[in-house]
């Protein structure tokens, strides 16, 4: 779906509906335990494979839930590809961040995104929130899902 961000008019025409889903990226064992020397979380349930296969619940490494959540930046980034309205959209953070299922180290996720809303503010500008649920290849239930809010400086009016 192509969307311009900068048109409130726009914006609220779409809220509630599906922005679109992303590739699907495979979480390996490499980039787990970079994520974990890089964030300082060594837990060996995330970065030994062997211990993990002995002693976690899950019977192997999982994949840490804040590395499960930064690949959606990589997701959003296909999913908004086309949408390219030139309006500048600043993170502005997170509502309702709900890590729902573990991913297994080797299992693949992907991102679908709603347009959730949009909040219009004094200046001429807006707060746009997507709803995003990740998604994992052959799992039923989601791995996370999120409110991502976004900041944009300047919104042309309603029509």
């Amino acid at each position: 779906m192509t969307l311009d961000f900068s048109d409130l008019t726009s914006l609220e025409a779409a809220t509630g509906k599906t922005l679109g889903t992303s590739r699907w990226f495979t979480m390996d064992q490499t980039g787990t335990d970079s994520f974990g020397n890089l964030t300082r979380d060594l837990h060996p349930m995330h970065v030994d494979p062997e211990w993990s296969a002995h002693n976690s619940p899950f019977g192997q490494s999982i994949v840490h839930g804040f590395h499960t959540l930064s690949m959606v930046t990589a997701m959003m980034s296909d999913i908004l590809s086309e949408n390219n309205s030139n309006a500048p959209m600043l993170n502005y953070g997170f509502d309702r961040v709900r890590f729902l299922t573990p991913v297994k180290v080797g299992a693949s996720i992907r991102a679908e995104a709603k347009l959730h809303g949009v909040r219009t503010r004094a200046n001429a500008s807006a707060i746009v929130s997507i709803r995003i649920k990740v998604d994992i290849k052959e799992v039923e239930k989601a791995a996370l899902s999120a409110d991502w809010l976004f900041f944009i400086p300047e919104i042309a009016p309603k029509n």
